[in-house]
């Protein structure tokens, strides 16, 4: 982040520990009728951000050759979104 910072770019941390995102329940609501979740948790403000974003970087710990349960609730969430909105 300190480099994004010193060329002049915007950047920010979002600890995925402090938002309450919950998991993906298969309904289908993000892959039509206004592709909008429909969890009200945290992760519409961190899409929001993302979608917004040219650049996302993420990190994560590994924990039994794969990322974090909080990582893969937003990857899940939001992949098909931010997908949709670049198109």
């Amino acid at each position: 982040m300190r480099g994004a910072k010193e060329a002049g770019n915007e950047a920010e941390k979002i600890l995925l520990r402090d938002k309450r995102i919950n998991h993906c329940v298969a309904c289908g609501a993000c892959q039509g009728k206004g592709g909008n979740c429909v969890q009200k948790d945290d992760m519409a403000e961190i899409l929001d951000k993302m979608t917004a974003a040219d650049v996302i970087a993420t990190a994560t710990p590994v924990y039994f050759y794969t990322m974090s349960g909080q990582m893969e609730n937003t990857d899940r969430q939001n992949l098909f979104e931010i997908y949709e909105d670049k198109r």
